[in-house]
């Protein structure tokens, strides 16, 4: 008895530990320096969980690592699991002033500036186009170097990374009976000659089928349209109440996967489900973190944006 106890204690105690760490969802090129960087800000087998803060370890990974677009740390029981994005945006000229501003609206979590003026923190809803990070930095004589300058104001390439909390939607409508036309693989071909004026039509007149579609190529050297006849034929299918349920639902999540970046978390889904008469519509909305922060050039003598709150210089 006392030794089932004493098990059980160890595994208590030994819970609250990180024995493994995961780097499979980090780009190849990047696990080992990710592995460095993270046992320098903490994260080794044997720590105590309660001894790291995995945004900080975040925050160090995409500061010393700009190829990295996102970063996320999750303790799982004893173990850590690291995962990354690598960039796949990045501007062609970084030596263009510009303002780092919102690719599209959303409630921003986090600030991470490499270059330039932050203009927003967390818990602010932004919309798109707003600056995030300002290129129009107060000129001082500790800010170097610079793309340019007017008046009392630097102008440089910002830089930083901006995560916010955006949504995505999509609907699909299955009804529970449809009429659904196909081809049957008979076709049949005719042509059309054309002049002002007048028009001649070759070999086939007499459309062979009751229910067509048709696909038309022109040659306008020669006024010649080959027109051809496809033979559909129209097929009722039922469905019960459930499966038009899975079919829109699957359709819904199709919609709202082709929204979401790839640098995108999903962290909630919400479905909702409406049964009518003869159909059934399902809306999915998805809340994602992303990083919503995208360049867009300025010029020197540009006026600066209003909420600066400090700066950080380019090495």
């Amino acid at each position: 008895m006392a030794g089932g106890l004493l098990f059980l204690l160890a595994m208590y105690l030994l819970s609250g530990y990180v024995w493994f760490i995961s780097l499979a969802s980090v780009p190849t090129a990047w696990r080992s320096q990710v592995a460095e960087i993270a046992a320098q800000a903490g994260l080794r087998p044997g720590v105590r969980k309660v001894d790291l803060n995995p945004r900080e370890i975040e925050k160090a990974l995409l500061q010393q690592i700009e190829d990295l677009s996102w970063v996320a740390v999750e303790f799982r029981g004893t173990a850590a699991f690291v995962e990354a994005v690598e960039r796949t945006t990045f501007a062609a000229d970084r030596n263009q002033p510009s303002h780092l501003v919102a690719a599209k609206s959303g409630l921003v979590q986090s600030v991470i500036t490499f270059a330039g003026c932050p203009t927003t923190y967390a818990g602010v809803t932004v919309r798109t186009g707003d600056v995030l990070v300002s290129g129009v930095i107060p000129l001082t004589e500790a800010v170097s170097p610079l793309l340019g300058q007017a008046g009392h104001w630097g102008y440089l390439y910002a830089d930083g990374i901006v995560e916010a909390i955006t949504w995505y939607e999509g609907t699909a409508v299955v009804k529970y009976q449809e009429r659904i036309s196909c081809r049957t693989g008979r076709k049949s071909t005719g042509y059309r000659l054309s002049w002002p004026g007048f028009t001649i039509t070759l070999g086939r007149k007499a459309i062979p089928y009751v229910e067509f579609e048709t696909e038309e190529t022109f040659w306008q050297n020669f006024s010649l349209t080959r027109i051809i006849y496809y033979e559909l034929k129209t097929e009722i299918i039922t469905r019960e109440p459930d499966q038009a349920k899975k079919e829109a639902l699957v359709t819904a999540r199709s919609k709202v996967k082709l929204q979401v970046p790839d640098n995108g978390k999903i962290l909630d889904e919400q479905v909702e489900i409406r049964l009518d008469e003869d159909r059934v519509e399902v809306g999915v909305v998805v809340t994602v973190l992303e990083n919503i922060g995208v360049n867009s050039p300025i010029k020197v003598g540009d006026p600066p944006p209003t909420g600066l709150e400090g700066i950080v210089i380019n090495d």
